[in-house]
């Protein structure tokens, strides 16, 4: 009897919950509810203060201008010529009989002290200089492969030095080698079958690709 009496009186409370929601869906039946966001508020029309005509068109012919180029030319990465340092270098062995590569070309940039070695390796690829190293990383010391003239006597001009086995013509259809000395029996072989000239710049690039 007790369960039924509780069980009831939960009807009766639900009921009478079911009764004041439907009161309150008539009574609310003619309102809406807004889904997004409230309007803008209404802006004031703006009333700009009058303004000279002339004015007005000389800021139009400021933005008609198109604005200058943007200059690039601070990005491109020029190579000197090789013949440049060639000429360098044997201007300073017809004067001295060794020098220093390191001290020559301490106050150069990357770009042209990497020129500077191009130019290096193809006066010993022709035979003209001898390279000295000490140990790996040690200032690189270049001498004249020629013999140097002998004084001659008073009143006589010094004899010129003995000619060069790279000043011999090569043969016809022969390709000279431009693997640097010191590269390996590999490398030469790879290049000669190849038998490519290339360019500065494409040297200069397989060298470094080749050193790192």
């Amino acid at each position: 009897a007790e369960e039924l009496a509780r069980r009831l009186a939960e009807y009766r409370r639900m009921k009478e919950a079911s009764v004041w929601l439907a009161e309150r869906l008539v009574a609310e039946r003619d309102r809406w509810f807004r889904l997004g966001p409230a309007p803008l508020a209404p802006q004031p029309e703006r009333r700009l203060a009058p303004q000279d005509s002339a004015a007005l068109a000389e800021a139009l012919r400021g933005l008609a201008v198109p604005p200058p180029k943007v200059s690039l030319s601070h990005m491109a990465l020029r190579f000197p010529p090789v013949s440049q340092f060639l000429e360098r270098f044997r201007s300073l062995l017809g004067r001295r009989r060794r020098f220093d590569f390191d001290s020559e070309v301490g106050g150069l940039s990357r770009v042209e002290q990497a020129v500077a070695f191009l130019a290096l390796l193809e006066l010993r690829k022709a035979g003209e200089i001898a390279l000295e190293q000490a140990a790996p990383f040690a200032p690189i010391r270049i001498s004249s492969s020629r013999p140097w003239p002998a004084a001659a006597p008073a009143g006589r001009s010094p004899a010129p030095p003995w000619p060069d086995a790279a000043d011999e013509p090569m043969p016809s259809g022969a390709v000279q080698s431009t693997v640097p000395f010191g590269l390996g029996s590999s490398a030469a072989s790879q290049e000669r079958e190849e038998g490519l000239e290339l360019s500065d710049s494409e040297r200069i690039e397989t060298w470094t690709a080749r050193s790192a």
